[in-house]
């Protein structure tokens, strides 16, 4: 619902299409973080404060470990929301380049072959994306419980 005033307000460059993928992509990615952050075994805190571990040692050694499977999660939500707002950024601010410009101007032209064609891609391009994040998950946290079976 915003892509028509970034458009509006940062013009029909590549500015407006950027701050609709990130006002897509934002607030997912940092709840999903800031969960992992936060939602930790109390006794694994209290371990490292029986050992005097300083906030930054229980940070790097206890709180992103923890976080990873959350970080990724939110990657892969990030990445195929990426995909979407890019797409309905263009629409609103086509320049005559990209997959939302093609996919509206074929489909005025009645022109669904192309549209589907451009539909294909994007979601190639999506599950690509998709599969990278699944695959740097499998090789970060492979120690994690949810990747064990």
């Amino acid at each position: 619902a915003l892509a028509p005033v970034f458009v509006h307000m940062f013009g029909l460059d590549w500015q407006s299409k950027a701050a609709v993928v990130a006002v897509t992509v934002f607030f997912p990615v940092v709840v999903n973080v800031v969960r992992g952050l936060l939602e930790i075994d109390p006794r694994l805190l209290d371990l490292m404060r029986s050992y005097a571990a300083s906030d930054r040692l229980v940070f790097a050694k206890a709180r992103v470990p923890n976080a990873l499977p959350f970080f990724f999660n939110a990657l892969k939500l990030g990445t195929t929301l990426a995909m979407i707002g890019a797409i309905v950024g263009e629409f609103f601010g086509a320049t005559g380049k990209g997959l939302g410009f093609r996919i509206q101007i074929e489909a005025g032209r009645f022109g669904f072959d192309i549209v589907w064609a451009a539909i294909i891609v994007a979601s190639t391009l999506g599950i690509a994306w998709f599969g990278l994040v699944a695959w740097l998950e499998r090789r970060f946290t492979a120690w994690h419980v949810s990747l064990r079976e």
